[in-house]
């Protein structure tokens, strides 16, 4: 269903996204680390912060009453109707080291329902982007889950911070199936564009962090994938983690995801 004011948010998003992505792309291998945060490998850069200024600051002036969480800053206001979740630069870890893996990102909630997202790939000014009912794309073509039911002879994409949950999965997997390949390229946004389009059967993310989930929820459920949190249950705002894989292979991934935080 299409309002005035989520088309408007549709419209900004789609011509803001990409400067901030241009933030990006100038800054890229040109600054180093600003600072770090929870450890050595958590890193901030002054591309984070100037994408973010511009984001936050675009937003603030079109939507007065919307409320923000950005990885950045915290600007949640409790009774927004509409809720924006940014990570302006994605893969902070790969954009410090140079490595050409990052994206910026975002998804909008109304009511705390998952209305709107979109993944922005600077390097190839390229945009997936998705809205509730109305499917997701790539730069306005229309994209589809991968239809693969099985995990044997799959490959999957899996967070790059790797738990002690993640482990005990990649030991399942080498001990029941004949060939699963995970695939970990530093960047969540990065990896689900991938599986949105349907390159990568399946996605596993243990990660608590709602701006690095919350863009590809949507993204894979507008694409025809079956998605819910790591417990298996419909994904709802502030919910841990993500799961998604055609809805056979969802099945068995939430049974070995289960097993795996035993």
């Amino acid at each position: 269903m299409k309002t005035k004011v989520e088309n408007e948010i549709e419209k900004f998003v789609k011509a803001n996204l990409p400067k901030a992505g241009e933030i990006l792309r100038k800054k890229f291998k040109k600054v180093g680390v600003k600072y770090t945060k929870s450890h050595a490998l958590d890193v901030v850069t002054e591309a984070d912060l100037a994408a973010n200024r511009l984001l936050l600051s675009a937003i603030k002036k079109t939507f007065p009453d919307h409320g923000i969480i950005s990885e950045e800053t915290a600007e949640y206001k409790n009774g927004s109707e509409y809720i924006w979740v940014i990570d302006p630069l994605d893969g902070t870890l790969n954009f410090s080291r140079g490595i050409p893996i990052f994206v910026t990102m975002l998804a909008v909630f109304r009511n705390k329902e998952l209305i709107m997202s979109a993944i922005y790939d600077p390097l190839r000014k390229e945009m997936t982007f998705a809205r509730k009912g109305l499917g997701a794309t790539v730069d306005g073509k229309k994209i589809m889950a991968s239809k693969n039911n099985r995990l044997s002879e799959s490959i999957g994409g899996v967070s790059s911070v790797f738990k002690k949950e993640q482990k005990k999965l990649f030991d399942m997997l080498v001990d029941s199936e004949k060939r699963v390949v995970a695939i970990t390229i530093g960047s969540a946004g990065a990896n689900g564009m991938y599986v949105a389009r349907g390159a990568i059967d399946w996605y596993v993310n243990y990660n608590p962090r709602i701006w690095d989930i919350a863009p590809n929820v949507l993204l894979f459920s507008e694409a025809g994938y079956k998605v819910t949190n790591i417990a298996g249950k419909p994904w709802k705002f502030g919910d841990q983690g993500i799961i998604a894989a055609e809805k056979t292979l969802h099945k068995r991934l939430v049974e070995l995801v289960k097993k795996s935080m035993k």
